[in-house]
């Protein structure tokens, strides 16, 4: 063999491992950012469990005041919310849209009412809102880890080979 054709073999042959090496670490980021999202998920359905619980204390406690209110009165006769269940991300977003609705009518009937047990009702307002703050930040943190498994899944050179394996972007929350 001449050495023109050697060299070229050896070129195209550090070309190919190269192209393998980058192919396997967009591989390895996005497989690590998936885990992070799995486990995120997991614990955005974990805090909508929480907040819906800390919604029929609510609605337990301020009984006598919502028995006219229809946005509450037609909430809670679904009750798929008392069980834990795991989420999509788009049912995540619409759930959580709903809870603060339900939240705002609970907080207009606790400033339009003399509440007697406010102490025990406020208490249930607090708790609501720290789940509130952590199901925020929780979706802040999921939404970074979307930017980054969707930059190594659009990586260049190689976002084809994800479109071959129907690797589809991930979507935000809020």
């Amino acid at each position: 063999m001449e050495n023109w054709l050697i060299i070229l073999l050896i070129v195209i042959g550090a070309i190919l491992i190269v192209y393998l090496v980058y192919l396997f670490i967009s591989f390895f980021f996005m497989s690590s950012f998936q885990k992070k999202l799995n486990i995120q998920d997991k614990t955005l359905s974990l805090l909508i469990y929480q907040k819906a619980k800390s919604l029929y204390s609510l609605n337990d406690l301020l009984k006598k005041y919502t028995i006219n209110n229809e946005i509450i009165n037609d909430f809670f006769k679904d009750e798929s919310y008392k069980e834990y269940k795991d989420y999509e991300v788009k049912e995540i977003k619409e759930i959580n849209i709903a809870f603060d609705l339900i939240y705002k009518e609970f907080q207009t009937i606790l400033i339009n009412n003399r509440i007697d047990e406010y102490k025990s009702v406020s208490s249930e307002f607090n708790i609501y809102e720290d789940l509130d703050k952590r199901f925020f930040i929780t979706s802040q943190i999921y939404n970074s880890n979307i930017v980054g498994f969707n930059y190594w899944r659009n990586l260049k050179f190689t976002k084809f080979i994800k479109k071959i394996f129907k690797i589809k972007e991930k979507e935000m929350i809020l």
